[in-house]
């Protein structure tokens, strides 16, 4: 997937402070394809990618600078697990090549040892660890009272995508 078809959603962690209709999702994010007719990512409170006119008007390089920037901004200005963002942005192809290969085993590293796995093995595994990712999310979503269909489908939509296969392909070559 580009940037240019996918929409980033998430909700910083710190907004249930803030705001306590928005704690059900604090924290979280997912990866929903644009346009988002089915309006996956309502229940979130920042959306951007392609749902942003300008994203489109950038080429690739662009691209990758801004998704960096993306992950950034999430992490530091929005409090989401480093992790977590890794492995939802993982669904960009220019995201993945982006990253410097120590970078992309570093990741990958600590998502494994997070969710259990010895080691990164391949393609089975990182789709393993992103789908244990994905349902940690959901369950974090439901314990804090969501109860949107729409959430649930779109944080597990994140881990469905077949670029979750294509990005681990590439990052082992």
């Amino acid at each position: 997937m580009n940037l240019t078809d996918g929409m980033i959603a998430y909700t910083p962690a710190w907004i249930g402070e803030i705001d306590p209709s928005q704690a059900a999702t604090a924290g979280l994010i997912a990866v929903v394809p644009w346009p988002d007719r089915h309006r996956l990512s309502d229940e979130f409170s920042w959306t951007f990618g392609a749902c942003d006119a300008a994203t489109h008007k950038l080429g690739v390089p662009e691209r990758e600078r801004w998704l960096l920037q993306a992950f950034h901004g999430a992490v530091v200005g929005g409090g989401l697990d480093p992790v977590r963002v890794h492995l939802a942005l993982a669904a960009f192809g220019e995201y993945a090549n982006a990253l410097v290969p120590q970078a992309r085993d570093s990741i990958l590293t600590t998502a494994n040892m997070r969710f259990g796995e010895r080691r990164y093995s391949g393609k089975e595994t990182f789709a393993t660890v992103r789908a244990a990712e994905v349902e940690a999310q959901v369950q974090e979503y439901l314990a804090r009272g969501g109860g949107s269909e729409r959430t649930v489908v779109a944080l597990r939509a994140s881990a469905l995508s077949s670029a979750f296969e294509e990005t681990a392909e590439e990052w082992r070559a």
